[in-house]
């Protein structure tokens, strides 16, 4: 092992440091409440928990079989996602190394480590850093010949985060620009046949369930074009937010160019990647950072090979040259700060403990409610969409309920349905009318609520 291999190992162990002091605490997220949810209603054949049909299955299944096991799926859960979040700043490094050398594959390491949106999502339970590190090792693999084994962390990543279906087509793009290479053609037709047989289990099901054996694809379709407003962002978003979190990012820029003019054709697989996911994803209204994690590795990578050739080309001034790298490197070091903050998570305590002791048929506006507890909820007011038609469906089957959780600011109304305000003003009445209020709080403009039958 050469002393940039040992190197890096030292950069896992003080990423794995940090990352401790992340791994405590009980409270959750919206989306990481609906994973472990639906992991509990997996495991225990729908006795408890929660389903959403548009969410992928893989994560889920995880989180699920650390609660079946008695552990605590939250602890457990962002052990397993820190497992994740190492794997994928070791194979950054194979990458860089592999495709340029070993600095730079210890560099795009470093950068990924202390990304402060990499960083942050390491203990949220979201799929973004699973699915990433089986999207990774699959590049990885097609990198190295071997594409069976890549075909299936394909269809992986893809079980675990939809969207790690960028990834796939931009070596997908790579066949239109190679089509005149047979070896490529080949290679990425083992993959796309080895996807399909790992993906397949998941059709068939669908298949069953739903009847239609894409019906979670087009539910999520729809679900993006119809919520998530409160997250619109421009088309720059994302472009603007990476070079916040650390200048060396433009530098990919010049990785990319010189991918194209003077690395060999592997190479450009990465140099691909980047602009493929950035469009795609800047193109969609709805826009978060962590969206971004799956390019984030070969951004860096880039933005690294970019970074040693302009030092190379300034040496001939060493002045010049020192003052690069230091500057280089001091914005690493400002970086790893800004990326060792406080979580912030929802907390709904209160709802949390008063499930502990009932049961019945529980409506929840939120995932988070049930956390705590191995109940069903037989309603989820919230999905797949609040509206006015959703809010008038509620209305006529309040007789099945005999617990709601409300919280008015979990069923926002859409600025464009403006029927929705009326609607949702007329079912918290008609609560107030059939239910007891069992408990009441306002905190600024939401008004949290639990009904019991009488």
């Amino acid at each position: 092992m050469g002393v940039s291999d040992k190197t890096v190992l030292v950069l896992v162990i003080i990423s794995l440091i940090a990352r401790i002091f992340f791994l405590f605490g009980d409270t959750v997220s919206w989306d990481s409440a609906v994973y472990l949810e639906m992991g509990k209603y997996m495991l225990s054949a729908g006795e408890a928990g929660l389903w959403e049909a548009s969410r992928p299955l893989l994560w889920p299944l995880m989180l699920g079989f650390l609660w079946k096991l008695k552990l605590d799926p939250i602890f457990f859960g962002r052990i397993l996602a820190t497992v994740f979040s190492l794997g994928c700043i070791y194979v950054t490094y194979l990458i860089g190394k592999g495709l340029f050398n070993r600095k730079v594959g210890l560099v795009s390491a470093a950068l990924l480590s202390f990304s402060p949106t990499f960083f942050n999502n390491n203990s949220i339970l979201l799929t973004e850093i699973p699915s990433t590190f089986f999207s990774l090792l699959a590049v990885y693999l097609f990198i190295k010949d071997k594409s069976a084994l890549s075909g299936f962390f394909f269809g992986m990543s893809f079980l675990t985060k939809f969207l790690q279906a960028l990834i796939l087509g931009s070596l997908l793009f790579l066949l239109y620009l190679r089509k005149h290479y047979f070896h490529t053609l080949k290679k990425l037709f083992i993959v796309f046949i080895f996807f399909i047989l790992t993906i397949a289990p998941y059709l068939l099901i669908n298949n069953i369930l739903y009847r239609d054996a894409l019906f979670p694809f087009s539910l999520q379709l729809f679900l993006t074009q119809n919520t998530g407003w409160l997250w619109f962002e421009p088309f720059t978003y994302y472009f603007a937010n990476v070079l916040k979190e650390n200048f060396i990012s433009i530098l990919a820029l010049a990785g990319i160019f010189l991918v194209f003019t003077k690395s060999k054709y592997e190479n450009i697989i990465i140099a691909i990647i980047v602009p493929v996911v950035f469009i795609i994803l800047s193109l969609l209204e709805h826009k978060e950072m962590r969206f971004l994690i799956p390019a984030l590795p070969y951004l860096y990578i880039l933005g690294a090979y970019g970074l040693f050739y302009i030092s190379n080309q300034l040496k001939r001034n060493r002045v010049v040259a020192i003052s690069f790298i230091l500057i280089v490197f001091a914005s690493l070091a400002f970086q790893i700060p800004t990326s060792l903050k406080e979580q912030a998570f929802y907390n709904d305590l209160e709802f949390q403990d008063y499930l502990q002791n009932i049961d019945g048929n529980i409506w929840v506006s939120s995932p988070i409610y049930l956390v705590k507890t191995d109940k069903r909820a037989s309603e989820l007011v919230y999905y797949p969409i609040f509206n006015e038609k959703r809010a008038k469906e509620l209305s006529t089957k309040l007789n099945e309920a005999d617990v709601i959780l409300l919280n008015t600011c979990d069923i926002l109304c859409n600025p464009g349905d403006s029927g929705c305000p009326a609607a949702k003003g007329e079912f918290i009445e008609k609560l107030k009318q059939n239910f007891k209020t069992d408990y009441y709080r306002k905190i600024e403009r939401c008004e949290k609520y639990i009904f019991t039958s009488s």
